[in-house]
């Protein structure tokens, strides 16, 4: 199994980055695997498409709960 972050990095490279897998605050048997998003919004929407399929996948295959959450660069510097 190709981890959630790794599979969109192939896909999108160099439109993301990785930034890190992080339990839920809301369930802790949820993973969030937070990326940069994209500049352009339809690329952005491709991502997460893509994502949710592989996401699904992981789930019904292996019983792991990933969320893909991407969040912009401006985010990430003011946290």
């Amino acid at each position: 199994m190709k981890p959630p972050g790794f599979v969109l990095k192939t896909r999108f490279n160099p439109e993301i980055r990785f930034v890190e897998v992080t339990e839920s605050p809301e369930d802790p048997e949820s993973h969030w695997v937070i990326v940069t998003a994209p500049e352009d919004e339809d690329l952005e929407i491709e991502m997460v498409r893509y994502a949710s399929e592989k996401a699904m996948d992981i789930l019904c295959d292996y019983g792991y709960h990933f969320l893909i959450m991407p969040t912009k660069e401006a985010e990430l510097q003011l946290s």
